[in-house]
């Protein structure tokens, strides 16, 4: 935990006070916010320059299934981002103070950064369904950041089966599973 990490030793901080197993979650799980983001604004671009398609005659952009993927695709991450900034100030408002995090807390702090790594997933492929054939190509950066996407949320911290059951299971009054936090 905070009160035990080599930091702390000289680093009389609040953010060295930090559990650090606590917030990895969290840390992680930004890039992953900011990868489906960006596919997000990727896709935005690539249709607003795709010309019409050769047999319909009809324009991606005025499709209103793209409408739908691009909105709900832009809340996920949008709902992640605020996740993951309420999650921040809170730790450092708990870490200001005397007191570190209780095991609610930490378990609570594990399943935000699961959520936002699931909710960033999610975004991610609602964009790949969107982009269909020519998101796959390797010139389109979208298919880069899915891959990677794909990789990063395959980490343990994105896990919500796991992180969210160590929450569930502390909220319900029962001791935490987890002795990393």
């Amino acid at each position: 935990g905070g009160d035990r990490s080599p930091g702390r030793r000289i680093n009389s901080g609040p953010l060295y006070r930090s559990p650090s197993y606590m917030t990895f979650g969290i840390l992680i799980s930004s890039a992953s916010v900011g990868i489906a983001d960006g596919m997000v604004s990727s896709y935005v671009n690539q249709i607003q320059r795709m010309p019409r398609a050769l047999m319909s005659g009809s324009s991606f952009r005025e499709q209103s299934l793209q409408h739908v993927k691009i909105s709900e695709a832009t809340m996920a991450v949008e709902s992640a981002k605020a996740l993951l900034h309420s999650a921040c100030k809170e730790i450092m408002e708990i870490l200001s103070g005397e007191e570190l995090p209780s095991d609610e807390q930490r378990a609570k702090y594990r399943a935000v950064g699961a959520y936002a790594g699931k909710l960033a997933f999610q975004a991610a492929n609602l964009i790949w369904d969107a982009a269909g054939a020519r998101g796959v190509y390797m010139k389109n950066p979208i298919a880069r950041a899915y891959r990677d996407l794909c990789t990063a949320t395959r980490h343990f911290t994105h896990s919500f089966d796991v992180n969210g059951t160590t929450h569930g299971r502390v909220r319900a009054g029962l001791t935490t599973d987890n002795t990393a936090l």
